[in-house]
């Protein structure tokens, strides 16, 4: 019984709490304020982004895989995409990005990254093996 009173307060406070913070934000004026000493690096026509990512994070995958084509989709020549490897789930997360990045430098990152995910989420092999990121890397073709 007495769970059922600390569920009810509970409750009420996080309606109280909710209700106080949506009338704040309607409150809230909805402006920017040029930081000082800051150019703006916004180019008309273009729409950029810049995506961190792991190779072993599930949801990068998933954001690769259904996301970005929605997005290369709907913007097409507009979208800019800078993927910047950011190791947060394992320790040798960083072998994976670093092999991306050398692919990447030779022109065939987007090839290397998809044969990575794909490596790693559909073939179920090592994406931070050596031996494996040289078979994906020979995979993709040569370098032009």
């Amino acid at each position: 019984m007495k769970w059922k009173r600390n569920l009810f307060i509970i409750l009420v406070t996080l309606s109280l709490l909710s209700s106080s913070l949506l009338s704040e934000a309607k409150s809230t004026p909805r402006f920017y304020k040029k930081v000082p000493g800051k150019s703006n690096t916004h180019e008309k026509g273009k729409v950029k982004i810049m995506v961190f990512f792991d190779f072993f994070c599930p949801h990068c995958h998933r954001f690769d895989t259904v996301v970005m084509p929605l997005l290369k989709q709907e913007y097409d020549d507009k979208l800019q995409i800078r993927f910047i490897g950011f190791p947060i789930i394992y320790r040798d997360s960083i072998i994976p990005i670093e092999a991306y990045e050398l692919a990447r430098d030779k022109g065939k990152g987007e090839e290397m990254k998809e044969a990575i995910f794909d490596a790693i989420y559909y073939e179920r092999r090592d994406g931070a093996d050596p031996e494996v990121l040289a078979d994906i890397a020979s995979s993709i073709g040569p370098v032009s």
